[in-house]
């Protein structure tokens, strides 16, 4: 397939969940609305949310990290 064809196709489907959509589905709701406020305010820095989510017992890494970045610009 060429490039061309690829760009009138559209980009290939996500395969898997990002890490804070699945964060936010398993979390209590409680918990999710507060994950959620925490990533609408400016106040809190991806890096802030991150070791707020490490302190609560959360395995994150790099990825963690990149996807609470996207959520912040575009959900």
């Amino acid at each position: 397939m060429s490039l061309a064809e690829r760009h009138q196709a559209g980009p290939p489907a996500r395969k898997r969940r990002c890490s804070v959509c699945t964060l936010l589905s398993n979390l209590p709701k409680a918990e999710a609305t507060a994950l959620q406020g925490m990533l609408e305010d400016p106040d809190w820095s991806s890096s802030k949310i991150l070791a707020a989510l490490q302190d609560e017992g959360h395995l994150l890494n790099l990825s963690t990290y990149q996807a609470i970045g996207h959520h912040r610009r575009d959900h």
